[in-house]
């Protein structure tokens, strides 16, 4: 059985949400990039999806194998003399951690923002890029 927190609704929130079809919940949710990770014979690349945030407002690091991306999306209410009566969009601090498998090349790892896209590139090692090896089973 699960509870649902009970959330009474506006008359404004009953006429537009009947009209399109849902109800979406995005302020309670928080801010989460979304991720692809994706990989060749030479690297990992990693993207991070983060429209409206600042470059500045976003840091990477890597400790113990991890390779942690984290910041913040900050609100701008602009013009204080507007009411908000919906607000989808959604804003708050993020952090996002990796595994790095032991074959990669720690010092080479770049990163580049362009677009509200985070783009991270993890190479590997020469030793991780050796050709596959056969094993037989007996």
């Amino acid at each position: 059985m699960n509870l649902i927190k009970y959330r009474p609704r506006t008359f404004m929130d009953s006429i537009f949400n009947d009209s399109f079809g849902f109800t979406p919940r995005f302020a309670e949710i928080g801010f989460e990039p979304r991720v692809d990770v994706r990989e060749n014979e030479k690297d990992f690349r990693i993207s991070f999806e983060l429209p409206g945030v600042d470059s500045n407002d976003v840091k990477i690091g890597l400790e113990n194998g991890f390779l942690t991306v984290s910041g913040e999306k900050k609100f701008n209410e602009s013009d204080e003399s507007l009411n908000s009566r919906r607000i989808e969009r959604r804003f708050g601090s993020f952090k996002r951690s990796f595994r790095l498998s032991d074959g990669i090349d720690q010092k080479k790892i770049s990163a580049e923002f362009k677009n509200g896209v985070l783009n991270v590139v993890v190479p590997k090692t020469k030793e991780s890029l050796k050709k596959e090896v056969e094993i037989k089973i007996s």
